[in-house]
C-alpha cells in the first residue's frame, strides 16, 4: 500500500481542481501524468485493487466546501473522493494529491469527519475520527545571557504528525524550495 501510495503521489501531478469525477477517465490522467483529484485518487484505488488490496472510493465534502446532510445526501453537496483501506480492524484514508503526507495520517481536509463510502450497491457513512496521531511542535532551547544582557544560544523546533505537513507547506512556500528537499 506503501510503495502504491508514494509511486502515485510522486509521478502524478495535481492541476488544483477537487473533484470526485474522473472526466476523461484514470487510464489518460495516469498517461498524462496530471489530473484533477478524482483522476489521481481514482488512479490510487485502480492500482491498489489490481494488487489485491482492499480499498473503496470515499466521498468528503472538506472544511472548505460545508457539512454534508446525511440525512439527505446529494452529490453537489461532495467535492472530493479519496481512498479508504480497511487494515487490521482499522482504516487508512489516502490522498494521494498531498505530496507531504504519509499514508498513515488522515488528510487534515477531512478529519474528525463523515465520508460516505462507495460500496457494494450501496454505500454508508463512515467517522473518521484520529485520535492517535496529534499536532505536536517540541521545541529545545540551549542559550547564555553574557553581562551585557545579550541572549546568544541555539534552538531546535521538531514537529510530528499534522503540525509537520503544515511547517513544511509554508516552509516550501516562503522560501521556494523544492518540495524533494523537504520530505527527504
Amino acid at each position: 500500500i506503501k510503495t502504491i501510495f508514494k509511486h502515485v503521489q510522486q509521478v502524478m501531478t495535481w492541476n488544483e481542481d477537487e473533484g470526485f469525477l474522473s472526466y476523461d477517465g484514470v487510464e489518460d490522467a495516469y498517461r498524462k501524468k496530471e489530473g484533477n483529484m478524482a483522476d489521481i485518487n481514482l488512479t490510487l484505488l485502480t492500482l491498489l485493487k489490481k494488487c489485491g488490496v482492499k480499498a473503496d472510493p470515499i466521498l468528503f465534502s472538506t472544511r472548505n466546501h460545508g457539512l454534508v446532510n446525511t440525512m439527505y445526501p446529494e452529490p453537489g453537496q461532495f467535492n472530493v473522493v479519496m481512498a479508504y483501506i480497511p487494515i487490521d480492524g482499522k482504516y487508512w484514508v489516502l490522498d494521494a494529491t498531498d505530496k507531504l503526507s504519509p499514508c498513515t495520517l488522515i488528510p487534515s481536509q477531512v478529519v474528525n469527519s463523515n465520508g460516505f463510502l462507495i460500496q457494494g450497491d450501496g454505500g454508508k457513512w463512515i467517522e473518521i475520527l484520529e485520535d492517535k496521531i496529534k499536532y505536536k511542535v517540541f521545541t529545545a532551547i540551549r542559550s547564555e545571557i553574557d553581562v551585557n544582557g545579550k541572549m546568544l544560544g541555539e534552538a531546535t523546533v521538531n514537529c510530528s504528525g499534522y503540525a509537520k505537513k503544515g511547517r513544511c507547506e509554508k516552509w516550501i512556500k516562503d522560501n521556494g524550495h523544492d518540495l524533494v528537499a523537504v520530505v527527504k
